[in-house]
């Protein structure tokens, strides 16, 4: 929808939480929010995956479940993209090595 409309915009996902309660953030393509939004697990799950695995774990997470789905909602495969931003003075370290 974003590609060619500009009314998407007013579809995004919006929120506000206190800076002080953020250590990581995750930025993700609509092919990486895919592990939520398609394939049940939820945005903790998600953000432990990118901070304890990496981005790329998730992707590849993304693309097992694409390849194993039978049954195909939109397109089996979208682009995927995953960041994940750290508050160098909150965040534990905890992060896998990444």
């Amino acid at each position: 929808m974003a590609s060619t409309n500009p009314e998407a915009a007013y579809q995004a996902v919006t929120g506000t939480t206190d800076r002080g309660e953020v250590a990581a953030i995750g930025v993700l393509s609509d092919g990486a929010s895919r592990y939520v939004e398609q394939y049940g697990h939820s945005w903790s799950d998600l953000m432990t995956v990118l901070t304890t695995e990496g981005p790329a774990a998730l992707i590849r997470r993304v693309r097992a479940y694409d390849a194993a789905a039978t049954a195909v909602r939109w397109k089996r495969y979208d682009d995927a993209t995953a960041v994940v931003l750290y508050d160098s003075g909150r965040y534990d370290g905890n992060d896998g090595g990444r």
